[in-house]
């Protein structure tokens, strides 16, 4: 079964959509779903973080394909903004990612670009800009989170520690990069003892 625009305006209707939509989703793993690139912009516009949380799974699910697909600038324009608000504000909802799966998320997605980094190189660097914003305005408990959710695990790859070199002249980025470089080393010497 491909869903419809038939799908969306009998499911999309109601209140908590897309909430509604990735409940249904996720119960029939299995089923494709089409949803029209429109539709998911215009639910971008919620601020509801728990809609955004939604939004955010419905996009990356493995069964849904977004027509037109995004672009990465579309796509980003949601994502970002979702994960530095799970980041900033920790919620404990059923859609939304907290501060630590948020930031895990981030990780995953900037090494999964890594990886193919000669295709996503200004990507790369839209990113890299988004953590130097998000950690320079992170209070200490965030960025403690970001210190270890994402750059000690990042830095663990001598290239990407190489990327991320500038940052330890960056005053607003200095001591993250040092205690993620810290916290690494500690990590070395237990597991080798």
């Amino acid at each position: 079964m491909n869903a419809s625009h038939d799908f969306l305006n009998a499911r999309g209707a109601a209140t908590d959509a897309p909430c509604g939509i990735a409940r249904e989703i996720e119960h029939e793993q299995t089923v494709p779903v089409t949803i029209a690139r429109e539709t998911i912009l215009a639910w971008s516009a919620a601020r509801d973080i728990e809609r955004l949380g939604a939004l955010c799974r419905l996009i990356q699910a493995p069964n849904v394909a977004v027509e037109p697909p995004l672009s990465f600038a579309e796509y980003a324009g949601i994502v970002l903004p979702y994960l530095r608000r799970c980041i900033d504000e920790d919620p404990r909802g059923e859609w939304a990612e907290s501060r630590a799966s948020a930031a895990t998320t981030f990780r995953h997605w900037f090494a999964w670009l890594w990886r193919h980094r000669a295709r996503w190189q200004s990507e790369l660097l839209r990113l890299k800009a988004w953590l130097h914003e998000t950690v320079a305005a992170a209070d200490e408990a965030t960025r403690a989170c970001l210190v270890a959710a994402v750059l000690e695990p990042l830095l663990d790859d001598p290239a990407i520690a190489r990327y991320f070199a500038d940052w330890r002249a960056m005053p607003a980025t200095a001591r993250a990069y040092a205690d993620a470089f810290r916290r690494r080393e500690t990590r070395r010497l237990i597991d080798a003892a």
